[in-house]
Formats: structure tokens, sequence, C-alpha cells
């Protein structure tokens, strides 16, 4: 057997695993929303879409079963869903919590039906050859100039988040912890990734402190190491800020992962930190997901 023929039966195992994990065909068949396209990848690896509106780019992000609380498997919301702690326990109990707002039951309710979401390919961004004529938020590309949008603290993030996309059909917010955790785990399942290259240190495949990428030229320097089931800069680039809540304060939210001026040992894919909403930074980017009804 050569290995061409070694890898193919390998990844067919790998996928007859989700397969049997998942347990129905809505996942394995990502809905494309009206004026949006497909523009490649499969769910098992990454499948892409972008919008004919925007040219924003999203990945299909595959989630298990959910029960009628919302959970994957009947616990607790709080415990199950929203706070996964991969540094420790399966599930946190360190003082973040993610409370089931409107649009958090939404996000649900579509995951219920279509079997997953879609997160953005890219951190939020800006095109600085635009940056003086008016909005120029983009879901980025692989271009010069485009570069993550930073320097905007939480309740900034969020209202930009809802501008990406606007429709009947599909809406977009600031990521939920429960989405970013999410995507996590779809990279370790489909065995891209592993736990450790997640949960402990992810400098292989991320862009931290001495690598390149932050406001340089990305046709140049981005590298396929970043690239993780169709989704850049997981692991690095800027800290993201999530929808996710810290104690009992309504003035702190939790951010996500590392940023370029960080070690991926000490600041890996999975960390959470606390910071105060009013908090802005140029380590400080965010994420966007994708709401279809």
């Amino acid at each position: 057997m050569t290995n061409r023929e070694q890898i193919l039966k390998e990844n067919e195992k790998l996928v007859e695993g989700f397969k049997k994990k998942y347990g129905y065909e809505k996942h394995m068949n990502p809905p494309i929303p009206d004026k949006f396209i497909h523009l490649g990848g499969e769910w098992s690896n990454g499948y892409i879409i972008e919008s004919l509106r925007t040219a924003q780019q999203f990945v299909w992000i595959p989630v298990g079963l959910l029960e009628a609380n919302g959970t994957l498997n009947g616990f607790d919301f709080n415990q199950q869903f929203g706070r996964r702690n991969y540094r420790g326990d399966d599930f946190s109990t360190d003082g973040f919590f993610e409370p089931l707002d409107k649009t958090l039951r939404k996000q649900i309710e579509s995951i219920r039906k279509y079997g997953g979401f879609y997160v953005s390919r890219y951190i939020v961004s800006r095109d600085e050859r635009n940056a003086y004529r008016g909005s120029c938020y983009t879901v980025r590309r692989v271009q010069k100039n485009v570069v993550p949008l930073v320097n905007k603290d939480w309740n900034q993030a969020k209202a930009i988040s809802e501008l990406i996309e606007v429709g009947l059909d599909v809406s977009s917010h600031l990521l939920y912890g429960a989405e970013y955790d999410s995507a996590l785990e779809w990279v370790i399942e489909s065995g891209v990734k592993s736990k450790k290259e997640v949960v402990q240190d992810s400098s292989k495949w991320g862009n931290y402190w001495n690598s390149v990428c932050k406001t340089r030229d990305l046709e140049k320097n981005i590298k396929k190491e970043w690239y993780t089931n169709g989704m850049y800069e997981l692991a690095g680039n800027t800290q993201e800020w999530t929808q996710e809540h810290f104690g009992n304060y309504s003035i702190q939210r939790a951010i996500r992962g590392g940023s370029y001026r960080q070690f991926g040992s000490d600041n890996p894919a999975a960390a959470r930190e606390s910071k105060n909403k009013e908090n802005f930074s140029h380590t400080i980017g965010f994420r966007v997901a994708l709401l279809l009804r």
C-alpha cells in the first residue's frame, strides 16, 4: 500500500468515526445561506463559504447532538456547552460563565436545526488602504495592508460584530465562549491538532512573540501552520474578545487565546483571561459567528 493510499484509508476511518459520534446527517451537509457561495472544503476538513454581499468568509463548525436544554449531553448549560476548562477538569469551575441570553438561545436552536454553525475564517480586520473612507471592516482575506482590527473595547467589538452580516436569513455576532470552545473541540476531534497543542502549547501552530503577521504584508508572511480546518489564527496573532463573563462582575469579559506579544506555552489557544469591558489594546481583537435562521 502506498503512502497516499494509507492516508486516504486513515481519513476514511476518521470520517466514519465522526459520523458515528455525531449521529446524524445534518453535520455533514452544511447549509449555504442565501447570497453565499461554497468556496471549498468538506464538512470534515473546513467547509468554507463566502458572502456575495460582503466577501466575508466563514467556516463550518459541526456540533454534537444538543439536548432540549441546550447542552450537549443533558448536563447544566454552564457546565457543558459554555465553559470548557482544558487546563484541568473537563469543565471549568473558576468563575467564568455564560448567560443564556436571547441570541445564544437562538444559536442553540439553529445548531439543533442545522447540526453546527459558521465562524469567521479570520480575526475581524480592517483594510488600511480604505481606513479613511468610512466602514472598512472585514473578516479578513489574505491580501496586502489588511490587518487585525484592534484597540476596540468589548462594547465596540460587539457593536461592530453585529454589522458584519445583516439580513433576514442570517446575522453575525461577537463569538460566545461556547462557540469558541466548540471550534477548539472540532480542531481536536478532527485530528488536525492534538489536545496538548490546544491546551498546553500552541506555539507551533500560532504566530506568537517573534513571529510576523500582526501589521505586515500577509501575502508574504502568512503561514500554512496557522491554518486549521479552514480557520486562521485561532492560536495567536491577537487575543479575542468573547461574550463569556467572569465572576459576578457585569464589567468583566473573557478574552481567549494568545497574542503575537505572548508565548504560546503561556497562552495557548484554549487559555482564558478576564478583562474589563472598557479595556482596549493593540493585542486584543475579535472574531464573529453567524446565526442562521
